[in-house]
């Protein structure tokens, strides 16, 4: 018997660097007629460890992941969440796992992502194995920009993803841009649930069309131009203004010459952000007065001497390369999951901003030998900071100012 401890929860958690799932096979129930919750993690987080639900549960508590992976395999009947009350994704990611001959079907309530770049999957089993995972309404807070995947084929055949919430209703073929699939794709969300949308509507960069989700290689923009969302997979020249009405901009590590402004009309927009491998470049002047909204493991770097960013930087996940002090403006550091990277090329940066740390932490990054960082702005936050860098022969200097350094 597995009984709940503490506040009526079942408290899982596994060591860091762990690879071996700690597979439930008892039964997870109500206290009588107390709901459990389920949580999954703790505080420190444990970024590698997975905990697997492999039977019909019964509970009907919150379901929370704040680390690691939890998996919950689709059963003939009855349900590995039990009828849990909703699925609060606080970091990690929840993956539902099919079985050899099981149609799986998986209803949650409501589903939060509170914040970061938590994912949620399907993972099939063997023959005649189908998932149907409905995520029920969906919210988003803190900024979170959650992704979705099909492990194993893809979304929309044999797995299903389902949503609903503000933002997931289709505009122009995508969902909000702050929902993504983990390969890299806007998403679009019909019958089949969430799917990739791989195409857009045009590979046109230059089209005058305000709703235009373009999906392009290496292209020229020749003369300002608003278009809904953009994805590239090449480098982007010219000189002109570039207006992203959405917000959604995707790339895989290339260089970005023209200037971007993330607005609908006369009404700003958050800029988000998604570099799935390498480092974004962006050599333009960037406007943003909701801010920029960085995802994806690769790195975001503001080239520009001066940039009208006024609303936060929030680094969810990978890096923003930092080259200036005044590069970013006035805009205040959000870390939470992601780093603050110093920009090779230069021995010493200087950051006037203020960084927040999120509940996710974040990192301080020196990325050559001989680095100096001095920080101006005040420092503060529940997460914490990490600091790392060059040794051995090379110095690493990080300097407080103004705001006391973090315990």
């Amino acid at each position: 018997t597995l009984a709940p401890g503490s506040g009526d929860t079942y408290r899982f958690a596994m060591n860091s660097g762990n690879t071996t799932a700690f597979n439930v096979n008892a039964v997870l129930s109500d206290v009588g007629a107390t709901p459990s919750n389920v949580l999954v993690g703790a505080v420190p987080f444990i970024p590698s460890g997975r905990v697997i639900l492999n039977t019909a549960n019964t509970y009907s508590g919150q379901t929370t992941v704040f680390s690691g992976n939890l998996g919950a395999t689709a059963q003939a009947s009855g349900s590995p969440l039990g009828s849990t009350s909703g699925l609060d994704m606080k970091a990690g990611s929840f993956e539902y796992l099919g079985v050899t001959g099981v149609a799986g079907t998986l209803a949650i309530p409501a589903t939060d992502f509170a914040g970061g770049s938590p994912q949620v999957g399907t993972r099939l089993g063997g023959a005649g194995s189908t998932l149907d995972l409905d995520l029920g309404t969906v919210t988003r807070d803190n900024r979170a920009t959650p992704a979705v995947y099909a492990a194993s084929g893809a979304l929309g055949t044999s797995q299903f993803i389902r949503a609903a919430g503000v933002g997931l209703t289709p505009v122009n073929g995508i969902v909000a841009p702050w929902l993504m699939d983990n390969a890299g794709n806007f998403l679009s969300n019909g019958s089949n649930g969430l799917v990739a949308n791989t195409a857009g509507s045009t590979n046109n960069i230059n089209i005058a069309d305000p709703n235009a989700v373009v999906v392009t290689g290496a292209a020229a923009l020749t003369a300002n131009n608003a278009i809904y969302a953009l994805k590239t997979t090449g480098n982007i020249a010219g000189t002109a203004t570039l207006t992203l009405r959405s917000g959604g901009f995707i790339s895989t590590g290339n260089t970005i010459s023209p200037n971007l402004a993330f607005a609908d009309g006369a009404t700003p927009v958050e800029g988000i952000i998604n570099v799935t491998t390498g480092t974004m470049s962006i050599n333009g002047s960037v406007t943003a007065a909701e801010g920029i909204t960085k995802t994806g493991t690769g790195a975001v770097q503001f080239n520009a001497a001066t940039n009208n960013i006024t609303g936060d930087v929030t680094i969810n996940s990978g890096s923003l390369n930092y080259t200036s002090g005044t590069n970013l403006g006035s805009a205040r550091i959000v870390l939470n999951g992601g780093a603050l990277a110093a920009a090779t090329g230069a021995a010493a940066h200087y950051v006037p901003q203020d960084i927040y740390l999120g509940n996710l932490g974040g990192g301080i990054v020196m990325t050559e030998g001989r680095e100096t960082l001095t920080h101006r702005g005040t420092i503060s936050g529940p997460g914490a900071l990490t600091v790392t860098g060059a040794y051995g022969n090379s110095s690493l200097s990080y300097t407080f100012f103004e705001g006391a350094a973090p315990s």
